[in-house]
This record gives structure tokens, sequence and C-alpha cells, in this order.
């Protein structure tokens, strides 16, 4: 399955969402924990403009790792795709206090939440 994995990667990587999906699909069929596939399998139905799917993948690796930043943040895109800038926010800011203070993501995400907050 690590041929399929990292095919299902480079297809997000290229674009290609719904054939990323459908590999990925498969990985996770055999392997219903392989929090990288469902990484990204939700990166795929996020950027194919499907958030509630997205959504539901970030969900499922939140439920075994609660402290999962990647998927904290890919909650909060979710929420901001589906124009919830209330719940973006409060995940974004959930990563924040994940992340350690020195932390490059850290400085670049809280300008980034700055600006959300500016926002109408």
């Amino acid at each position: 399955d690590t041929v399929l994995q990292r095919r299902g990667h480079v297809l997000v990587q290229a674009g290609q969402y719904d054939a990323a999906v459908a590999t990925l699909d498969s990985v996770l069929s055999r392997q219903f924990d392989d929090k990288a596939s469902r990484m990204n399998r939700g990166t795929a139905h996020l950027l194919a403009g499907r958030p509630a799917k997205a959504a539901e993948d970030f969900d499922s690796i939140l439920r075994r790792d609660p402290k999962a930043v990647d998927a904290i943040l890919g909650l909060a895109e979710a929420h901001l795709a589906r124009k919830d800038k209330p719940g973006a926010l409060r995940r974004f800011d959930e990563a924040i206090a994940l992340l350690d203070k020195q932390a490059p993501l850290r400085s670049n995400l809280v300008a980034r939440v700055a600006s959300i907050r500016a926002a109408p």
C-alpha cells in the first residue's frame, strides 16, 4: 500500500483530486487508521471544493489524536471554505495554542489569524 499512498499524495499535488480520493479510498479500505492517507484525502476533498467531506477526514484523525495540528488546521480551512469564520478561528486558535512559541509555523499562523479576524 506504500505505492498507493505515495500515488495518492502525488495526485493531490498534481491537482488530480478525484483520482487522489479514489486511490486513497483504496488505501483506507485496508488501513483505516492511516493518518497520512486520511490527511491527503481530506486535503483532496478540500481543494476539490468539498469541505464537508474534508472535515469528515480531519475529524476522524482528531478523534484518535486530538492534538494533531495538521488535522486541526485542515478543519480550520474546511470551516473557512464553508464561510464559517467563527469555527475557523476557533480551530486556528486551537492549533496556535498547541504549537511551540518558537515554531515558524506559529508566527505565520498568528499573522494569518489576525488578517482573518480583521476581514469583514
